[in-house]
């Protein structure tokens, strides 16, 4: 739990404190009908130079699977990013395994660009959109 805690006051710090345009991060938080927080869908490592970022996205609670959540939630951030930032590539690395990712990806659009090996066990998969 302390570990935790100490997390989340580095995440306060370094990424909540900062100002916004300085951010390399944004996180867009997914609540349910009551307003609790389900999960996230974050850009991070923004490239402003060559106008590009990553995305991931995460659902916690396995009840909210499976009902387009995620897609409906990715594809408004997406929406977001390519009309109000000035941003022309977004995508993605994850597990060759993670086989609900790259669907998800797949029906938002992103095309494979890229694979690499992490470890000799550990294959990604990049997968990229465009504006």
């Amino acid at each position: 739990m302390k570990e935790c805690e100490n997390y989340c006051r580095r995440f306060e710090d370094e990424i909540i404190s900062s100002p916004i345009e300085k951010r390399k991060y944004k996180y867009f938080i997914i609540e349910d009908a009551a307003g609790c927080s389900i999960g996230f869908v974050n850009f991070f490592s923004i490239d402003k130079e060559k106008k590009q970022g990553e995305m991931g996205v995460l659902i916690g609670d396995k009840r909210y699977w499976q009902r387009g959540i995620g897609y409906a939630s990715v594809n408004a951030v997406i929406d977001y990013i390519f009309n109000h930032m000035d941003i022309e590539r977004i995508y993605i690395e994850t597990g060759e395994n993670n086989i609900p990712a790259i669907n998800l990806f797949s029906k938002l659009h992103f095309n494979k660009c890229g694979e690499y090996l992490e470890d000799e066990d550990f294959k990604f998969i990049v997968m990229e959109k465009k504006k």
